[in-house]
């Protein structure tokens, strides 16, 4: 039996809740399509089919356990927005960069307390299928340029995508 997926998403990117249900559909061992509807929805679709790739590998494998992943290298949301600013900038999608400041965790308080540094680790799943991920300013890179192309949607600094090509 194949299980549709209909994802949600804004063009760029997959929303949590599809990433979700399309890992609890791949854990039910049947086949499974993603349809992602929506006029240069690109970023979106390839998002999806990277993430898929990866689910259906580690399934295949029967592995069990909790398997991490997501793109490689290291930024904190201040160099992911001002590497957003710059590659915006480049494609001319954005005119200049906007003024970007960053903060502390004290200066953005929160209900749950926040570990000093966190990094998702996802060494053992890149072992387990013999794969690195690609570093997360390629997948900004090729997001960027998906929403560049022409007829594309026009991009804003309130507007800019923060998702990525997890394979």
């Amino acid at each position: 039996m194949t299980t549709l997926l209909i994802a949600e998403h804004d063009n760029a990117t997959i929303k949590d809740a599809t990433n979700k249900a399309l890992t609890a559909a791949v854990a039910l061992g049947a086949e499974v399509d993603v349809l992602v509807a929506g006029e240069n929805a690109k970023g979106a679709a390839d998002a999806a089919a990277g993430l898929a790739g990866v689910l259906w590998a580690v399934s295949a494998r029967r592995a069990a356990g909790l398997w991490h992943w997501c793109d490689s290298g290291v930024a904190s949301w201040y160099d992911f927005a001002v590497a957003i600013a710059e590659e915006a900038v480049r494609l001319e999608l954005l005119p200049l960069a906007p003024p970007i400041t960053p903060i502390g965790a004290t200066d953005y308080p929160t209900a749950a307390r926040r570990p000093a540094y966190s990094v998702l680790d996802k060494r053992a799943t890149e072992r387990l299928l013999g794969i690195t991920a690609p570093h997360w300013r390629t997948a900004l890179r090729a997001t960027l340029a998906a929403l560049s192309a022409p007829g594309a949607p026009a991009a804003s600094a309130a507007g800019a995508p923060t998702g990525g090509i997890p394979v």
